[in-house]
């Protein structure tokens, strides 16, 4: 909460700026200045969350579907030991499980893509976006870990800042993890268009948000005001400031990245150990596991994400796995 309510802090406050108003020329602030700011911020922050609730609400229930994908995902291996990844998958240390690794990458994504819609309900766009970059980089890491045995194992090297490093340059640069993701859509059997499609649309994302990350001087400036939503349709809408947040179109385009960045990743995810590790939990539990949740909550969470994107049913990518090439 934007509010100063520490009372040692809020009592030396009085005294000094008490004594910068007695020294000429060095401003005349009392503590009301600085609650009166903080209280209008609050103010815009609520303004911001009801305008989320009022235009966007479909587009947080679709990336929250997604989350909650991966959050079954998660919990089916820290609570109930799933293991979708082969034991020797790393091979280099059979005593080392490729599972651990494969926790920690879904738990950050689930929590990066928490913070990612909390910014965003604060209308706080360009802070969402530089989020949204990494989000973008961990979902690739992770699809490539658990397609790509040699990346896995590679990946799972990095155990310093050091080597970590070198094996980012080398193995998981964009350009690597781009060229990568189109061989894996290639194995898992996705048509030409679909696989050009994905293609075009990462490197527009990707791009997109990276210019947020690395602070370009013209999205700074541009993303420091937005337009209300409910000018969206307007010829020539106002363009006020975004201080303390606003959601407004720059958001909606932001949450429409979010949907399919999380939908890309549960949709890779549900392929690889459907198709590629057939990997089955145990039948004597099977309806009753998150496992179980993660492959339903996907193939749900797909359907969601391809209506609200006006696609066609990507039905074979479904289909059983006898049937998978």
């Amino acid at each position: 909460m934007l509010r100063i309510v520490d009372k040692t802090i809020r009592r030396r406050l009085v005294v000094t700026l008490n004594h910068i108003r007695k020294t000429q020329g060095l401003g005349s602030a009392h503590l009301k200045d600085i609650e009166s700011i903080l209280s209008a911020a609050r103010e815009i922050r609520n303004e911001a969350a009801q305008d989320k609730k009022t235009h966007l609400e479909p587009y947080y229930s679709a990336a929250n579907l997604h989350i909650s994908a991966l959050s079954a995902f998660a919990l089916a291996i820290v609570l109930e030991d799933e293991s979708p990844l082969p034991r020797n998958w790393l091979n280099r240390n059979p005593d080392r499980n490729p599972n651990n690794i494969l926790e920690g990458n879904i738990v950050q994504i689930v929590n990066h893509g928490i913070a990612l819609l909390t910014l965003l309900e604060c209308g706080l766009t360009n802070s969402a976006r530089s989020l949204l970059r990494s989000v973008i980089e961990i979902t690739w890491v992770t699809i490539i870990y658990c397609s790509l045995r040699d990346k896995a194992q590679v990946y799972a090297k990095g155990d310093n800042f050091s080597d970590a490093k070198n094996i980012w340059q080398q193995h998981f640069s964009p350009k690597s993890m781009k060229n990568s993701l189109a061989i894996i859509e290639k194995q898992l059997g996705m048509s030409a268009d679909i696989i050009d499609f994905l293609k075009e649309h990462r490197e527009h994302i990707y791009e997109l948000h990276t210019q947020s990350a690395h602070n370009t001087s013209s999205v700074m400036a541009i993303l420091a005001h937005d337009t209300d939503l409910k000018h969206e349709n307007e010829s020539d809408p106002p363009f006020p400031i975004a201080l303390f947040g606003r959601v407004g179109i720059a958001t909606k385009t932001t949450i429409n990245d979010s949907i399919d960045v999380l939908g890309y990743v549960v949709m890779m995810l549900f392929m690889i150990f459907k198709a590629k590790h057939k990997y089955k939990t145990d039948v004597s539990k099977q309806d009753k596991t998150f496992w179980s949740q993660f492959q339903s909550i996907a193939i749900a969470s797909q359907d969601v994400w391809f209506g609200n994107c006006g696609c066609l049913s990507v039905g074979h990518l479904w289909q059983n796995d006898n049937e998978t090439k």
